[in-house]
């Protein structure tokens, strides 16, 4: 999975589309991708299909989260569409960019930073959070986090 940083965490910037480096948020690594390829909302849409649901992502969906306007995190579905129309030039490249774009999520909408967990973690993995977060703010983060990880789960066991 990709490591973000710039703010004080470990770990460096992930890359962009067209590999450089951003500040980690879905909304500029999708404007990214966009002005790279040349590629507008409504061309994305076209191929912004979940491959498990079938599901199809629209265009203004797609320009609201270039746009910061989306309110909460994008379902799992959403991301996986992204993912399906982001790497239609790299067949091969979609786990890749679906975990690109699941790191961009948990940082833009939970503030969590996401690097890979050391093979000695058994599984843990520390988030930093700011020490003036209420107890409530923290058990949203800790849902948040809980739900990618129950994310991820599920995609390995529709892999195996």
């Amino acid at each position: 999975m990709a490591a973000f940083g710039g703010d004080g965490h470990q770990g460096g910037d992930t890359m962009a589309p067209n590999g450089s480096a951003v500040e980690g948020l879905l909304s500029q690594y999708v404007q990214e991708y966009m002005v790279s390829s040349g590629c507008s909302a409504r061309e994305l849409a076209k191929r912004a299909t979940d491959p498990k649901t079938g599901l199809k992502l629209a265009h203004t969906y797609i320009s609201a989260i270039v746009g910061g306007e989306v309110a909460r995190v994008p379902d799992l579905w959403r991301l996986r569409a992204l993912a399906n129309a982001l790497s239609v030039d790299d067949p091969g490249g979609y786990t890749a960019r679906l975990d690109q774009i699941k790191a961009a999520s948990a940082r833009q909408w939970l503030d969590l930073q996401v690097t890979s967990a050391p093979d000695d973690a058994a599984g843990a993995i520390t988030v930093p959070v700011d020490p003036r977060l209420s107890d409530a703010a923290r058990r949203r983060i800790l849902r948040g986090a809980m739900a990618l990880a129950e994310a991820e789960v599920l995609d390995l066991e529709h892999d195996i």
